[in-house]
């Protein structure tokens, strides 16, 4: 249980010797630190990528959207095989005929349309924002939970130990005859009582430390 409470103790006790999130960010390198988290979980986190998506899909909607009006342009083309002079009043005949037509209502609706699709793209920027807020907020919130759960652990390690050192006392006093059974009996609970929640602690830390990596995508001792 020692060896795994080192493992896990090393990406926090690299910046502080005090296991508080406040202490942490108060530190330059564990601000840093937790920079680095944030960042490690917006390139690796894949849901994130779907705002970017929507930033590139509302971009080039707004590119067609404003050359759509060339759509509401019909162009006709004629050719007239009787070139030269009209036999019933003489007025020249030309050979090439080409007309322009234009959909009026569509031309009015155009700037408008153009203006929602100016308004698509600020929406999915906003969300592109809105998410990366999220991201940070989310991963200082898990990690603040993996510190306090280091501490816990510490703390629970500690009682255990503290146990341990009253059982084995003691025991050589029930073995004296100093003390009764009962004391015994409760030093032994006590131990027990402790090694629970070690055992709870333990799971608490692994818990946590699987929710800072659901989202930055590498082991968390992995990151310097």
């Amino acid at each position: 249980m020692r060896k795994l409470l080192l493992i896990f103790l090393l990406p926090v006790a690299v910046y502080s010797q005090n296991f508080t999130f406040e202490e942490v960010l108060a530190d330059s390198a564990g601000k840093a630190f937790v920079e680095k988290l944030v960042e490690l979980a917006w390139n690796n986190y894949p849901h994130n990528k779907v705002f970017s998506s929507h930033i590139a899909i509302a971009e080039q909607n707004l590119t067609q959207t404003k050359w759509n009006w060339l759509n509401n342009l019909n162009l006709t083309y004629q050719y007239n095989p009787n070139f030269g002079s009209s036999p019933n009043d003489g007025s020249i005949v030309p050979r090439f005929g080409i007309g322009v037509s234009v959909n009026v209502g569509s031309i009015v609706l155009a700037p408008s349309r153009v203006s929602q699709a100016e308004e698509e793209l600020k929406i999915a920027a906003a969300n592109l924002e809105t998410q990366k807020i999220f991201i940070r907020t989310e991963i200082r919130k898990r990690y603040s939970n993996y510190i306090s759960a280091v501490e816990r652990l510490k703390i629970r390690t500690k009682a255990v130990n503290n146990a341990e050192s009253s059982l084995e006392l003691i025991k050589k006093r029930f073995a004296n005859g100093e003390v009764s059974l009962e004391t015994l009996n409760q030093a032994l609970n006590t131990l027990a009582n402790n090694e629970e929640l070690r055992v709870t602690s333990s799971g608490d830390l692994l818990f946590y430390k699987a929710a800072i990596e659901e989202y930055i995508g590498v082991p968390l001792e992995s990151v310097k």
